[in-house]
Formats: structure tokens, C-alpha cells, sequence
């Protein structure tokens, strides 16, 4: 039997398309097993179990397939018997868990990935730019896991995303775009650090730094590769500091300009 014959063979039942990552009694692929409990084509529609022999043969024949979101933009041909995980942790077009805090907090709000920027700009009014932006930010005191809202800036119909953290008294800052490894190569962020207080001798920083692949630095992790690092004493140096409130509070408040090159 020729190598085209076995992977007709091995088509699923359901969707007469992508090859097997799991297989069962009937051929079923592992992405039209998660939506069934039983086998439609069984008169019984017995239970599924699980066919080694299928699954081996997808693997040592290397089967390949499209994504189900070639359409959107996962262009790669993945092998079929890994096709699952490659739809759950992997593909870069998969849906974008929102934990946005502005306006209306997200609890890991699962948003498709096409819709993530529309979301972050209706429902938590994240500013939007094109090309460059400038922002000011505002804190009282800095403690760990603090954060400022997303920024988002457009550019060449990419959405790139603006992420900030505060850990351990440092400051970070990184971008991200809404796209894979490839496409975050081609392109690099500016950040420029500017004092507010005209009194200071402080002089901006520069920074420029690579942007990121969404999905794999979509949160902050320790340590943190390929960002902006500043330290809280050097954040201060850049600060307005305004008396607010009724009590003795201070206010501080930097401003920060980001391009996308």
C-alpha cells in the first residue's frame, strides 16, 4: 500500500481531514474526539478507545496536516500526532486568556485570538497608537506584581502590545506583538524614559529591545530575558512628585515614549 493510500486510510471520520494525533475504533482524529463522548459512526455508538496501532503508524509515516487555524494564520504543516498539543500550547493563533485589570477587571477571559485587540481597546479602553505613543503613569507606591494597563500600538496591520511589571524594586517593560516568532524578528521597540521635573539634570534613557511573541510573553516571569529592567531608585530620578489627597501622600508620575521600528 503506498504512503498516500495509509494516510487516506487514516482520515478522521468526522471531519474527512486532518490525520490522527489520537486515534480510535473508528478513525478519529484527537481535535473531533474532545467534542464527542461517543463514536457517531458505531450503530451502538459505542465509547471511544484509544487505537495504538493508528496513532503508530501517523507517527512513523510522518503525517503532517494544516492547522485548523490556517485560515487566520498558522501557515506551518504540523505532524498530525502532535497536532492536539499543538492547538492547546503551541500555535501562536490560539485564544488569548485576558486577565486585563482596566475599567472591568478580566478573570483569564478566554478571547480569540483575532478579536484580543479589539477587546483590550472596547472593553478596557487600553490606549491605541500608531506607529509611536507617549504615556504617562502614575503610582503612589510600588509593590510587587503591581502593573500598568496594556498599551497598544498599530503598525502594518500588526498590533503590538505595550506590558509593564514591578518586582523585587525593579521596573519592567517589554513588547509583545500579536503574531509568531517570525514576525516579532522583524520588528524592534524604542522606549525613551523622559524626566518631568524641568529642575532635574536627570537626561533620558534610551532602550532598544526585541519584540516578543505574544503567547510566550504574554506574563511576567523570573527572570525575564530581553526587556527593559529599571530599577525604582533610577525610576524615581525621572518622576514629578505631587502632594495629593488630605493626607501626606506624594504622587509620582513618569512619562515614557515607545516606537515600533
Amino acid at each position: 500500500m503506498a504512503e498516500g493510500q495509509i494516510e487516506k486510510a487514516l482520515e478522521c471520520s468526522i471531519c474527512l481531514d486532518v490525520p490522527p494525533c489520537l486515534t480510535y475504533r473508528h478513525i478519529i482524529c484527537g481535535i473531533c474526539k474532545e467534542k464527542l463522548s461517543k463514536c457517531r459512526v458505531c450503530p451502538s455508538k459505542r465509547k471511544l478507545s484509544v487505537s495504538p496501532v493508528a496513532e503508530r503508524i501517523s507517527r512513523e509515516f510522518g503525517f503532517k496536516s494544516k492547522c485548523p487555524r490556517y485560515e487566520t494564520g498558522c501557515h506551518g504543516l504540523i505532524p498530525s500526532a502532535e497536532m492536539k498539543e499543538h492547538i492547546t500550547q503551541q500555535c501562536y493563533q490560539r485564544d488569548v486568556m485576558c486577565s486585563e485589570l482596566k475599567t472591568e477587571a478580566c478573570q483569564n477571559v478566554s478571547i480569540p485570538f483575532g478579536d484580543f485587540a479589539q477587546h483590550l481597546n472596547e472593553k478596557h479602553k487600553c490606549s491605541q497608537s500608531q506607529v509611536s505613543g507617549i504615556v504617562q503613569r502614575s503610582f503612589k507606591e510600588l509593590q510587587d506584581g503591581a502593573r500598568w494597563p496594556l498599551e497598544t500600538v498599530k503598525k502594518d496591520d500588526l498590533t503590538f502590545l505595550m506590558h509593564s511589571y514591578f518586582w523585587n524594586g525593579v521596573a519592567y517593560f517589554w513588547t509583545t506583538v500579536l503574531g509568531d516568532k517570525e514576525t516579532a524578528l522583524k520588528n524592534v521597540c524604542e522606549l525613551i524614559l523622559e524626566p518631568l521635573d524641568q529642575d532635574t539634570r536627570t537626561k533620558s534613557c534610551i532602550w532598544t529591545l526585541p519584540v516578543l511573541p505574544y503567547h510566550d510573553y504574554s506574563e511576567f516571569k523570573d527572570p525575564m530575558p530581553l526587556v527593559t529592567a529599571i530599577p525604582a531608585t533610577l525610576l524615581l530620578e525621572f518622576c514629578k512628585r505631587e502632594e495629593v489627597g488630605q493626607r501626606t501622600e506624594w504622587q509620582y508620575t513618569f512619562k515614557m515614549t515607545y516606537s515600533i521600528l
